[in-house]
């Protein structure tokens, strides 16, 4: 597992298969006693996913704050989506070019 307390880099499991080992260290590393996981989609594919936990442990998720990750994530979506066909399109120009 690769984190770096106190900066903004990710916490990355390169091998899902010790996640159980390093689930417990992320949960106390981050605080974390709830996360609410959003499958990233667009157009039938699955681009990956995004998580939220809620930092106040006396306040768990409310429907408010489902429907508002939801569309955050909805939207993460779509502009990744559109971002991966541009790439693609300009891919394709390039190669096309004489």
């Amino acid at each position: 597992m690769q984190a770096h307390r106190g900066d903004d880099a990710p916490i990355v499991l390169q091998d899902v298969a010790t996640l159980d080992n390093a689930l417990d260290q992320v949960t106390e590393w981050l605080d974390l006693h709830a996360i609410a996981i959003f499958p990233l989609r667009a157009g039938g594919e699955f681009l990956g996913f995004i998580g939220a936990d809620p930092k106040r442990r006396q306040h768990p998720f409310t429907e408010r704050d489902l429907t508002l990750l939801t569309g955050i994530a909805r939207q993460t979506a779509t502009a990744l989506s559109a971002a991966y066909a541009r790439r693609r399109a300009e891919g394709r120009a390039t190669i096309s070019r004489p």
